[in-house]
């Protein structure tokens, strides 16, 4: 039986945040539809389902009745808590995905904690902020497909009719309340998460909660789940880096890594946009190279070179054929695509996939639509695996937003692999 539903925007969310259940002990599964069948809850043994949603991109009205059909079959289905995983950049449709939670529960008041200590995003008088900036002023900001427009954490909800209240840090909470309410929770340290997530268990105000992952990694405890060592596995292959986020975080790991050794090869434009590309003669010679790279490196990166999308947007204006939409969209199917053509090349490499559209592109491309997390190898990359071709693809996946710009580096050294 389902103990705790957890409801993603978008893959790697779904894996860095479902990693702090199944790490801990708790029998995890990671599906990839947001088909809300009542048997879905209803599973084989999991204590924890995680659902990506792929609410990220839609529409508002598109992402609450998602939200709101997965929630309320749930709880119909006897599920006991279900948590709202929301994007520590606070990007997605976070308003409209709390309000559909908040009004298919059937509950008084919805929690809401945004901040994630440990990757310096904080709120501080409803007011979020990462690496010191307000959100607004930081890449978060700038984002070219979905940029931030206000650093105030309530304006997210400034659309709809759903009553919001403040909490600031270091006061008594009253959460009683007799009408829908969502509070949004200040938060500056671990400590400051521990308290709120105590105070609401207290309170017995964890049935529906929203947050990202800093909020998450203290629930496994709180909600009583069984702890279990943990091995980590041995590995020995070489690693392949698909890199489909345009953030600038994702770019200086992978500058970094490759001033450390790394291989690396910048896709063209027309690599990601041209369809058949992969299909043609110049494709499959191209796809034998980047195989032949891994004789001289040990980790070979590609990424997409896309930082302002100054490149693709010529490209587009010279095809006139692809909306802003069209290029993300194609862009994650081609570089998922890609990863495909190498397996078929060479299946013994493990991956490491940065971006959750690159994630589900790759996804779509194998037809595959679950995944078991083991473990972090660092803070928001999850090393997990699937069955791929009756044996165990390992993939580690991680936010384009996530990490040190070492990352990459110090992922590669625990797996003992070193530059060219």
């Amino acid at each position: 039986m389902i103990k705790l539903l957890l409801i993603s925007d978008d893959f790697t969310g779904a894996l860095d945040t479902g990693i702090q259940f199944a790490q801990y002990g708790a029998n995890t599964k990671i599906i990839t539809t947001s088909n809300a069948r009542e048997d879905l809850f209803i599973e084989n043994g999991a204590e924890v389902l995680v659902i990506d949603a792929e609410t990220r991109h839609l529409s508002d009205e598109q992402a609450y009745k998602t939200v709101y059909k997965l929630a309320k079959s749930a709880v119909k289905a006897g599920v006991s808590h279900i948590y709202k995983k929301t994007d520590s950049g606070l990007r997605g449709n976070i308003g409209s995905e709390l309000k559909a939670l908040l009004e298919a529960c059937d509950e008084q008041f919805l929690p809401f904690v945004p901040a994630y200590p440990q990757m310096n995003r904080v709120t501080i008088q409803g007011y979020h902020y990462v690496d010191g900036q307000p959100i607004r002023e930081s890449v978060f900001g700038k984002d070219p497909f979905e940029p931030v427009i206000s650093s105030e954490v309530r304006n997210l909800f400034a659309y709809n009719s759903t009553r919001v209240e403040l909490f600031g840090q270091y006061k008594t909470y009253k959460t009683d309340f007799n009408i829908p309410t969502i509070g949004i929770f200040d938060a500056e340290s671990d400590d400051d998460i521990q308290k709120i997530a105590e105070y609401l268990n207290d309170k017995n105000q964890l049935k529906i909660m929203a947050g990202c992952t800093g909020f998450a990694s203290f629930l496994p405890k709180i909600l009583n789940f069984k702890k279990r060592e943990f091995k980590m596995p041995e590995l020995n292959q070489s690693l392949l880096v698909m890199c489909g986020s345009v953030n600038p975080i994702s770019k200086a790991q992978i500058v970094y890594a490759e001033k450390k050794g790394f291989g690396r090869v910048v896709l063209t434009p027309g690599q990601q946009l041209e369809k058949n590309y992969l299909s043609s003669r110049e494709g499959a010679r191209w796809l034998q190279t980047m195989e032949n790279k891994f004789r001289e490196y040990p980790v070979v990166m590609l990424d997409t070179g896309i930082s302002d999308l100054d490149s693709v947007n010529t490209y587009i204006y010279e095809k006139k054929q692809m909306s802003l939409n069209d290029v993300r969209v194609t862009i994650a199917s081609a570089l998922g695509e890609v990863v495909k053509k190498l397996l078929d090349i060479n299946c013994n490499h493990m991956l490491m996939i940065i971006g959750g559209d690159t994630l589900l592109g790759f996804f779509n491309q194998i037809r595959c639509n679950e995944i078991f997390p083991v473990c972090e190898l660092e803070a928001g990359a999850v090393l997990s695996y699937i069955n791929y071709r009756n044996q165990k693809l390992w993939i580690i996946s991680k936010s384009g937003g996530f990490g040190k710009k070492d990352i990459i580096y110090q992922i590669a050294k625990k797996l003992k692999l070193e530059g060219g």
